[in-house]
């Protein structure tokens, strides 16, 4: 019925506010709405009257929305995610593969080959939190994200985070134990074990971050907590091998670092654009 549809449009604009975005909840609502006032017409009931019932029976749209606020969306994958996860896993295992005879040699290198193998994994899973928040940052320029994509993508940067929590400090405890490159058996105080401590620690505080914000809607300025992780992994990673003596290739020199760590700034202040904002340039 035209009535209704053009009515359930003027309530949707206005009770939109108490949802945040939740789609998902507008639509259950309004199919709710039009089956009631449906039906009472259907009786009999005048229109204006059926209106009334329905909005009666339904209750104050604040209220609703406060209650669902509480009740996180369905979980619906965001594709492009899921094939950047595969890759980044693929490419971890390309990444430790060289580790394999020390692994097998027995004794310390055994030992070193663990440490390396965990730390680096360690910070891969940090690195691909960042990959994340960029893709997601990149992404809602363009279109808004379902309620259902958003929170797949808050929980999985909170598991990448808190994987990466795991595997450094497992890592830095191997290493700890190993006294290859130390002064000491425990910690000698070089660059790459400052810089792995450091990761350590961030990549806690993101994991924290995440669990501690996963209900809040402010999911770009919440992405912010895996770039701002990556350029930590960046300084504690590359720059501890740039300024060691063997550094070595063009991901090691301080040029390509600063441009790494600026790229992520300019990334980082996409999460104050507002959303769509290129979408009419993209079409």
């Amino acid at each position: 019925m035209p009535e209704i549809d053009h009515l359930l449009e003027d309530w949707r604009r206005s009770v939109e506010p108490h949802f945040q975005g939740r789609e998902d909840v507008l639509d259950e609502l309004e199919s709710h709405l039009y089956d009631t006032i449906e039906s009472q017409v259907s009786q009999g009931k005048p229109l204006n009257e059926a209106i009334e019932f329905a909005m009666a029976r339904l209750g104050q749209p604040s209220e609703i929305g406060a209650e669902f606020s509480k009740v996180p969306p369905c979980v619906s994958a965001w594709m492009p995610l899921r094939i950047i996860q595969i890759c980044c896993m693929v490419l971890g295992l390309f990444v430790i593969a060289p580790l394999t005879p020390k692994l097998w040699a027995g004794g310390v290198a055994s030992l070193l080959a663990v440490h390396m193998g965990l730390v680096t994994l360690g910070y891969l899973s940090m690195l691909v939190g960042g990959v994340v928040g960029t893709s997601f940052l990149l992404a809602r320029l363009f279109r808004d994200l379902s309620p259902g994509q958003k929170e797949y993508i808050k929980r999985v940067a909170l598991f990448w985070s808190a994987l990466s929590v795991v595997l450094v400090g497992v890592g830095i405890a191997f290493g700890a134990a190993c006294p290859y490159e130390k002064s000491g058996p425990f910690f000698g105080f070089a660059a790459h074990e400052v810089g792995g401590i450091g990761i350590l620690l961030w990549s806690l505080v993101t994991a924290c971050g995440y669990w501690r914000f996963r209900r809040s809607p402010q999911l770009p300025q919440m992405m912010l907590f895996g770039l701002v992780g990556n350029i930590v992994v960046i300084l504690g990673w590359l720059g501890a091998v740039a300024s060691g003596p063997h550094a070595v290739g063009v991901l090691s020199s301080f040029p390509v670092i600063l441009l790494l760590i600026g790229s992520h700034l300019g990334i980082g202040c996409l999460a104050f654009a507002p959303t769509g904002c290129l979408r009419s340039r993209a079409t």
